[in-house]
């Protein structure tokens, strides 16, 4: 299955390479890449991701990265920080007096109780032997790079007085060893390794071996060839149903389970062994009041609503998730045969695909059967690393056998690149991928999962702390200690990040550099207010780049305890997901008024930006760029949301605030199905003026309220979704599609509609004004599975696409002009772009009770998340 994924799904080509249209596109995305981000010079990066030197387009020169440092601010008080500094001897106040750590400076900044301080870091590597966790004393801190140079924080220890000698050095083997001078505790979580200069990630021992672990596509796995089964878990209990109805007070959603509030929470405490949502772990709040729980929406119940139906087989077998307890191997197979060499599987790591490459799992082994070609671990020794569990047949059964690798077994030290470390000895094996032994490589190996963490409370954030200008590197894998489940998505989580914040507020982190750390790059947990992320490139990371992540009580979502009023911009961020295909550069669960603008987004295993809920709403996605997306996954796209679990706000009460995803550049590629997916119970979306390159949208499975309008989707794969796929909905809280252009380059086939007439109660989708491009001008829709052409639907019973037309393929040229004016790529359009966003409520057809309601939000929205310029108002108010 993941074979097909990556093959199947990508780039129209031909034998010489791109197609006519396809090049002229992704050169416009270039283009688009260097307005937004200008600073970020000629991005060599996105040129090559966009893979244009198959279109015969000359690679720019220029080098990577951001051009210019971020100009700092006049600051009362400046300490510095230098690798050849002294702790002691010096009085840090001064660059020729530097302090030798970023610990010694806090503590001395700490002892200003007013005015601004900023601590400089001079060029080089500075190693953290601890977390730097900063409070209420640390108010009003800048922590930032001296001007001109580069500066890394790194979460690692330094291998020094590294002896190399032979263990394997024949024929094609190069396998080194060297005893490591480390403390017991880095040694007993030695689980990563990098090189200091050039920075290289390293992999542990495998089967199957991977040429590059950064690169997904190398990256073998043992499928059903050699897996006989997984070891299904015997029947537990569920955890405590939580269910909050809506009665008579929310019923806008066809599917009944999204007009309610439903949780599992666990009766033993965290990691209850006798409860089926046991394996996931988190806080139910703060630091300052924390408790420990093990809760999921998925134990909420066998009648809990999203996935597939063959998906949710598992809760009436299982009493919820189910996850596997071992692995039996085929006899004869080449696994089975090589697991019999095995010395010792103990300690070794199970790294298991789920169907549709939703996410991957890690299980830590305990036994290992040889004999009989099993291997088994401890319950909870792993699986929480997605949200959900396994695919289970009626005879609760795997059903299908995920592909895996195992990972950390000495025997299969056996291809360039790989490392074995046997905590035991204090032994480190390396298969050089050089003549000779390593001794030109320096070598770190991660102990920290956090370098900076800003902690406080909602009552008294820590405030106006700023981080800038540094790169960060060298963070430990967090795949192994439990995660929680943020919401009703499909996530699964670790409440952690390189830099961390909790009860905080007016907190910057700009123009740093996050790269190859092992985890999550940022994040923002429970209380932040007014967080500015802006200028940071985020690049080959464990995890996901940012994360956003509140705290309710249960349904209640009016404590505040969630991040709010979050700006992210310009940031540049790709090639996250290293270990964890469940990751994103962005994701967001129990947080809002989130505003995200120019940032870029590329090479990711699942979405670019993730809703995992709907709590509170009010968010902007405006003006980014997404493409490479979805690249190891299916049924998602760079764009993702959900929204399961009913909250209850301060902002919208029961419902949610429009969410404005509008004027961004988005490419459906790989396993993108389409541009937005709104998924499960997603609603109150705006979506207009944004240029889709794939698929458009998907809004079904019991979503609502939502308009898509003013958009250009040039479809150049085909599915059957195409330029709409929606369900029915509940009389008054349909969806609109509306003055949309849609290109469908290889059929005539527009999309499909679940329910295409009024009836009992429902009503489709509201269709006008749309114009579809195809290749013969001939068109239809698939309603409830048969097709019906276009001007059948406008005449009744149906009654849609009203004022709507189709006509054959425009040329390219006019397709690049729509684009271009969706996109706003001339210098003076702000004006535009306020009142065509205005034209949309003038555009909603007359009389829908929905139209209103949302065109009243909508003002809400732009004034305090789109900052739309006071000239304005009196020309919206008199639209709405």
């Amino acid at each position: 299955m993941r074979v097909l994924l990556l093959v199947a799904a990508g780039w129209i080509s031909t034998a010489q390479g791109f197609s006519g249209l396809e090049c002229k596109i992704r050169k416009l995305a270039l283009e688009y890449a260097k307005k937004i981000q200008p600073e970020w010079g000629p991005h060599v990066q996105v040129f090559d991701a966009l893979e244009l030197i198959k279109c015969n387009e000359t690679r720019p020169t220029g080098g990577y990265g951001r051009t210019k440092q971020w100009r700092a601010e006049p600051r009362d008080v400046e300490f510095f920080v230098d690798t050849r500094g002294d702790d002691v001897a010096h009085s840090g106040i001064s660059a020729h007096a530097p302090f030798q750590s970023l610990f010694r400076a806090v503590q001395e900044a700490r002892k200003c109780p007013t005015g601004n301080k900023r601590i400089i870091l001079r060029k080089g590597t500075h190693f953290l032997n601890q977390t730097i966790v900063l409070g209420h004393g640390d108010n009003n801190l800048e922590i930032t790079a001296f001007e001109g140079e580069k500066v890394w924080l790194s979460g690692g220890v330094k291998l020094d007085k590294l002896s190399w000698e032979k263990h394997k050095v024949q024929g094609r083997w190069n396998v080194w060893k060297s005893k490591v001078s480390v403390p017991d505790a880095v040694a007993d979580n030695f689980v990563g390794l990098f090189s200091h200069q050039p920075h290289n990630r390293f992999m542990r021992a495998r089967y199957p071996n991977a040429k590059n672990m950064e690169d997904r596509f190398s990256v073998r796995v043992a499928g059903n060839k050699e897996i006989e089964k997984y070891v299904a878990p015997p029947k537990i209990g569920g955890g405590t149903v939580i269910k909050v109805t809506y009665d008579g007070k929310k019923h806008d959603s066809l599917q009944s389970q999204y007009n309610q509030y439903r949780n599992g929470v666990c009766p033993g405490g965290p990691g209850d062994k006798n409860c089926s949502c046991g394996a996931w772990q988190d806080r139910a709040g703060p630091e300052s009041t924390r408790l420990d729980i093990s809760q999921s929406y998925w134990c909420g119940g066998a009648d809990i609503a999203g996935g597939w139906s063959e998906m949710d087989k598992g809760f009436g077998v299982f009493n919820g998730p189910a996850l596997p307890e071992g692995v039996v191997f085929k006899k004869d197979s080449e696994l089975f045969n090589r697991s019999k060499l095995w010395s010792n599987a103990t300690g070794s790591i199970v790294v298991a695909w789920r169907q549709q490459g939703w996410f991957v799992n890690m299980f830590e082994v305990d036994t290992h059967k040889r004999d009989q070609g099993v291997i088994e671990w401890d319950r909870w020794s792993g699986g929480w690393q997605g949200g959900r569990g396994w695919q289970v047949s009626k005879k609760g059964e795997f059903d299908p056998v995920p592909p895996m690798y195992i990972e950390n077994i000495f025997e299969e030290l056996d291809a360039p690149g790989e490392w074995y470390f046997d905590k035991h000895e204090k032994m480190l094996y390396l298969f050089h991928n050089r003549t000779g032994p390593p001794s030109n490589i320096d070598f770190i190996v991660p102990r920290l999962t956090e370098l900076i963490r800003v902690v406080g409370n909602s009552s008294s954030p820590v405030s106006n702390v700023k981080i800038s200008n540094i790169g960060f590197r060298d963070t430990k894998i967090t795949y192994m200690t439990p995660w929680g489940v943020p919401s009703g998505g499909d996530w699964g989580l670790s409440r952690t990040g390189c830099i961390f914040l909790e009860g905080t507020k007016d907190v910057e982190v700009s123009g740093n550099f996050f790269r190859r750390l092992d985890g999550n790059g940022i994040m923002l947990s429970g209380y932040n207010r007014k967080t500015l992320i802006k200028g940071n490139e985020f690049s080959y990371l464990g995890d996901t780049a940012i994360g956003i992540w509140g705290f309710t009580e249960e349904n209640m979502g009016t404590n505040g305890e969630q991040p709010r009023d979050i700006d992210i911009i310009g940031n540049f961020g790709h090639d996250v997901g290293i270990s964890q295909l469940q990751s994103s550069m962005v994701f967001q669960a129990k947080a809002c008024n989130i505003n995200m603008e120019k940032n870029i987004f590329f090479n990711g295993p699942r979405s670019g930006i993730n809703f995992n809920d709907g709590f509170g709403g009010n968010n902007t996605v405006r003006n980014n760029l997404l493409f490479n997306l979805c690249r190891q996954s299916g049924d998602h796209g760079p764009i993702n949301s959900w929204d399961r679990q009913i909250f209850f706000t301060d902002l919208a009460g029961f419902k949610s605030l429009p969410t404005e995803i509008s004027r961004n550049f988005i490419i459906a590629n790989y396993g993108g199905s389409q541009g937005v997916d709104n998924d499960d119970g997603s609603a109150w979306y705006n979506i207009h003026h944004n240029f889709f390159y794939g698929e458009g949208l998907k809004q079904d499975y019991g979503g609502h309220d939502s308009v898509y309008d003013s958009n250009l989707n040039v479809v150049h794969k085909y599915d059957g979704q195409n330029c709409v796929n929606t369900w029915a909905f509940i009389s008054n809280h349909s969806h609109v599609f509306s003055n949309n252009k849609c290109i469908v380059l290889y059929t005539g086939e527009l999309g499909q509609l679940s329910g295409c007439q009024k009836s009992k109660g429902q009503e489709p989708t509201i269709l006008l004004k749309n114009e579809y491009y195809t290749p013969d001008a001939s068109a239809w829709i698939k309603c409830d599975g048969k097709p019906i052409n276009l001007t059948t639907l406008q005449r009744a019973p149906f009654n849609l696409e009203k004022d709507s037309s189709v006509s054959k393929i425009p040329e390219d040229e006019v397709i690049l002009n729509w684009a271009r004016q969706n996109l706003l790529m001339s210098d003076h359009l702000h004006e535009q772009l306020v009142i065509d966003e205005f034209s949309i409520v003038q555009n909603n057809p007359a009389g829908a009770a929905p139209r209103k309601e949302l065109s009243q939000h909508k003002w809400t929205s732009l004034n305090s998340v789109s900052r739309v310029s006071q000239e304005y108002e009196q020309l919206f108010r008199s639209l709405v």
